[in-house]
């Protein structure tokens, strides 16, 4: 993964580790690098692709959805499908 230039990725880290020892609550993120790292997303990007085509994109190139993580947290037995249901957009 490239460096990232513009935030600080273990800050992020160290704050989500901080607010899950004081709540217990989990949280999940998704982000997507194009700089060095994808070059076909950065295509799409500059060729006008819809929010769709670069969503497809991205999971053909290995990114995990909201709902994806979730179904793997309910097969992990963390969570229930109600609550990915009620906190996820489908797929």
């Amino acid at each position: 993964m490239p460096i990232n230039e513009t935030n600080n990725i273990r800050a992020l880290v160290d704050a989500l580790n901080h607010f899950y020892k004081q709540t217990g609550n989990e949280i999940t993120f998704e982000y997507i690098l194009f700089k060095d790292f994808n070059d076909s997303l950065k295509e799409m990007v500059l060729g006008g692709s819809s929010a769709a085509e670069l969503k497809m994109g991205a999971i053909k190139n290995g990114m995990c959805t909201l709902r994806m993580s979730g179904i793997k947290k309910v097969l992990d037995g963390v969570t229930t499908t109600e609550e990915i249901l009620r906190v996820t957009m489908s797929d």
